[in-house]
């Protein structure tokens, strides 16, 4: 019995192995998979048979020392009684029960892995969203603004250049603009730090809820950039002091989207560095073997810089052409002096509308326990 007791045990402790030792999920082709699940089944029948053959040979060996102690000992023998209610011999347990077992946790952990890689597909999506965003909105403010809302490097440069030059209202307005997306940056981690905290106190199963980190997330963007567009209106401050105000929805965005998928999307300086490095290690032949984490990590943040490249570029310059192909009302509009544009408005229904889709996505995720067979032969760790 510790045999059939010891085979799920082991499956489970070499799945929680396999996902500490691996913990990035990548797609492997279906006929990989399906010899590892044939391995897996023949090697639970084996040991099923092997665990039958034991128990009947021990059965024999116990039924041959009674015959031997009823021929020594006469007086022993049992009685007619004894043998009507004699304790039957334990059954072995069929191979379909452990192969049913087997099968069950083999389903689990693949239906964990798929949803596992859906989650990172959001992700991915969410990815090339705010860096495509992020280009859009430099492009716009600094346009309309004449600095970038959503990058501080800039309006560093501008503010100690002021101060040297005696420029003391510009240079008010970049610490109005820096102090702004420090703010954003903050009301997202207190934000992140709030939500974690209500989802380990839950009695519900502690794990990150993401459908309603989202939503919250969505709520609070829409807000933070439609009351830049109220605080300009109500205060009858200049067009081009709404900048500042945006600066605090792009801090929370950014921050966003450095601490839930680890990219920087508003500056590819970074990510152009870890593609120059890329290149040498190509050029000098270095070694790529996936299974190992760190070098497996490697190649997905050059995946990643490459991807943020191009879709950065490419917001930039169909954002450019836009501005340039744009007739004069619309440009007058955008860069009034009286009245402010309704930017606010735009970015929080822009921002806004995408987070409340990933709020929705993770919830599908979530609810989703049944998976296709095409799903599930489709991915692994």
């Amino acid at each position: 019995m510790r045999r059939f007791v010891a085979i799920p045990l082991a499956v489970v402790a070499f799945a929680a192995r396999s996902v500490n030792s691996f913990p990035q999920v990548r797609k492997l082709a279906p006929e990989a998979l399906q010899q590892r699940r044939d391995a897996i089944y023949l090697a639970s029948a084996a040991a099923s048979s092997s665990s039958n053959h034991h128990i009947s040979s021990s059965s024999i060996q116990r039924r041959g020392a009674n015959v031997e102690s009823t021929s020594l000992v006469p007086e022993q023998r049992p009685s007619a009684s004894s043998v009507d209610h004699k304790i039957p011999e334990p059954e072995s347990t069929p191979k379909e029960h452990v192969i049913a077992s087997q099968t069950s946790v083999d389903e689990k952990l693949l239906r964990s892995q798929v949803k596992r890689e859906q989650r990172a597909q959001v992700r991915s999506s969410l990815v090339s969203f705010l860096v495509f965003a992020a280009g859009i909105a430099d492009v716009l403010s600094f346009k309309v603004f004449g600095f970038y809302a959503s990058m501080m490097t800039g309006n560093t440069i501008r503010l100690c250049n002021a101060i040297v030059e005696s420029r003391y209202r510009d240079a008010f307005f970049s610490t109005f603009a820096i102090a702004g997306y420090t703010l954003g940056s903050a009301i997202y981690h207190w934000l992140n730090q709030a939500e974690t905290a209500l989802m380990t106190a839950a009695k519900e199963e502690k794990r990150v809820d993401y459908r309603s980190k989202y939503k919250a997330f969505s709520i609070v963007a829409f807000s933070i950039f439609v009351a830049g567009d109220a605080l300009v209106l109500l205060l009858r401050l200049p067009g081009k002091w709404l900048g500042p105000f945006l600066s605090v929805g792009f801090g929370f965005v950014n921050s966003l989207c450095s601490v839930e998928t680890a990219v920087v999307n508003f500056a590819i300086t970074g990510h152009i560095h870890k593609v120059g490095l890329g290149i040498v290690d190509s050029i000098r032949g270095k070694a790529r073997d996936p299974t190992d984490p760190v070098e497996a990590k490697r190649i997905k943040d050059l995946r990643n810089s490459f991807k943020a490249i191009a879709v950065f570029f490419s917001a930039v310059l169909g954002a450019a052409t836009l501005w340039q192909k744009s007739p004069h009302a619309v440009i007058s509009f955008l860069t009034s002096t009286d009245s402010p544009p309704p930017l606010g408005l735009f970015f929080g229904i822009f921002y806004g509308s995408f987070f409340a889709w990933c709020a929705s996505e993770f919830f599908r995720i979530r609810t989703s326990d049944s998976i296709s067979p095409r799903k599930a032969v489709d991915w692994t760790i």
